[in-house]
C-alpha cells in the first residue's frame, strides 16, 4: 500500500504465527514445478531435521536434498525454487542451489532473496544491490532493501524521486514521483503532491492522484483510501468507486473475494460489494500481512486460534492452532504444541514436524 504519509516495505513472506514460534517458517511445505514428457507436475517437498541440520524431503519420506543447511530460505509465495535456484543458509550467509542441492552461485550474502526476470537483491555489508545467475551485478543502482521486478519494472529513488527502471537497469519512467508501487495488471500506484494515483507503464497518471493511500490492482480492483484516516472502498481501472469507502481496513480481491474489517471484526466481499461472509473473525494487527483465499481456502482467526474456511464461511479446519500458513498446491500449514503439521483440504495431517 502507498499512502500519503509513508511507503511501508513487504517482506520476504508473510506467516501468521506467535513470535515464540516464527522458527517454523521454514517448516511450509515447498511445491516445485518440473516438467516430464512436456506435461507441468508438482513435486511436494518438505524440509527435515536431522542433527541440528535441514534438508528437503518428499512426502514418502525420501530425502531429495540431505541435511546440510542451517535454514532453508521460502520466497513470499512459499515456494523453495524460483526460476531453477532455491536459497539456504550456512553459517549466517544465504547462498543459492539448484534442486539437487548443489551450489550455482559462487558468491556468498548477508542476505539474498528470490530470483525474478534472471535477477535477485542481495546483500553485503549493508548495501543492497542486484545480481545476474552468475553472481554478476549487470547494472549498479540505489537500493534500501530487498526488490523485485514487477511486469518487468522496478520502481527505484533518485536523487529524492522515485522512477521505474527495466531489467537492463535503465529508466523507463523518469524519477519524478514522491512514492512509488510495483506494478500489477498494468498499473501502479503513485503518489505526487496532489496525492495517490495510477499510472500505465508511460509513466502518465491514468487516474489521477485523487486518493490518499493506495494498493496494486487484483483481479480488476484496487483498495484506495480517499481521506486520511477514512474509510477503504475499491475502485476499477477506470478509476470509478465501484464499491463505497464504508470499511476501516480491506484487503486485495482474491478468487472473487476480499476480507474487510469492520471495527474488531472481519469478514468478506465480492465483487459487488455484498457480505458474502459475515464479520465475525479477529481483525489480527500484524502489519500489512494479508488474508487471502488461496486453493478456496483462507486461513483466519477466532478467539485467537487460527483455523481455515472455504468460501461459504464455512470452518473446514477448526480454528484451534498457534498459527499457519496459506494453503499452496493443496497443502497448508499448522502450528500445533511443539510441532508443525501439514494438511490437505479436509484437514488430513499428510506430514509432521516436532
Amino acid at each position: 500500500m502507498i499512502s500519503k504519509l509513508e511507503m511501508r516495505g513487504r517482506t520476504d513472506h508473510n506467516c501468521h504465527m506467535k513470535t515464540s514460534i516464527r522458527f517454523a517458517v521454514m517448516l511450509m511445505a515447498i511445491v516445485m514445478a518440473s516438467v516430464g514428457n512436456g506435461v507441468a507436475q508438482q513435486i511436494e517437498l518438505y524440509p527435515i531435521n536431522q542433527d541440528g541440520k535441514t534438508g528437503l524431503a518428499d512426502r514418502t519420506g525420501k530425502i531429495v536434498i540431505a541435511p546440510q543447511f542451517d535454514a532453508v530460505k521460502l520466497d513470499e509465495n512459499f515456494g523453495f525454487l524460483s526460476e531453477g535456484l532455491g536459497r539456504v543458509e550456512i553459517g549466517g550467509k544465504c547462498i543459492y542451489i539448484d534442486a539437487a542441492g548443489k551450489q550455482v552461485v559462487k558468491e556468498q550474502f548477508d542476505s539474498c532473496f528470490s530470483f525474478r526476470d534472471g535477477l535477485a537483491s542481495v546483500e553485503v555489508d549493508e548495501k543492497w544491490f542486484f545480481i545476474d545467475k552468475t553472481g554478476q551485478s549487470p547494472f549498479e543502482v540505489e537500493i534500501d532493501g530487498p526488490k523485485f521486478f514487477s511486469d518487468g519494472l522496478l520502481a527505484v529513488k533518485e536523487d529524492g524521486k522515485f522512477g521505474y527502471i527495466d531489467t537492463a537497469g535503465k529508466f523507463v519512467i523518469a524519477p519524478q514521483f514522491d512514492s512509488a508501487e510495483p506494478f500489477s495488471e498494468g498499473l501502479a500506484a503513485a503518489e505526487n503532491d496532489e496525492g495517490v494515483g495510477y499510472i500505465d507503464r508511460s509513466g502518465e497518471f491514468v487516474i489521477g492522484p485523487r486518493f490518499f493511500s493506495a494498493d496494486p490492482f487484483s483481479e480488476g480492483l484496487a483498495r484506495v483510501e480517499p481521506q486520511p484516516g477514512g474509510k477503504s472502498g475499491f475502485i476499477d481501472r477506470s478509476g470509478k468507486m465501484v464499491i463505497a469507502a464504508s470499511f476501516d481496513m480491506a484487503f486485495r480481491f482474491s478468487d472473487g473475494l476480499a476480507m474487510v474489517r469492520l471495527g474488531t471484526k472481519g469478514g468478506f466481499i465480492d465483487k459487488a460489494g455484498k457480505m458474502v461472509i459475515p464479520p465475525r473473525f479477529d481483525a489480527r494487527e500484524f502489519g500489512f500481512t494479508e488474508v487471502f483465499f488461496r486453493d478456496g481456502l483462507a486461513l483466519v482467526q477466532m478467539d485467537g486460534k487460527f483455523g481455515f474456511i472455504d468460501k461459504t464461511g464455512k470452518l473446514v479446519i477448526p480454528a484451534k492452532y498457534a498459527g499457519g500458513d496459506h494453503f499452496r498446491g493443496g497443502i497448508g500449514m499448522l502450528l500445533a504444541e511443539n510441532s508443525a503439521i501439514f494438511v490437505d483440504r479436509t484437514g488430513k495431517v499428510i506430514w509432521e514436524i516436532k
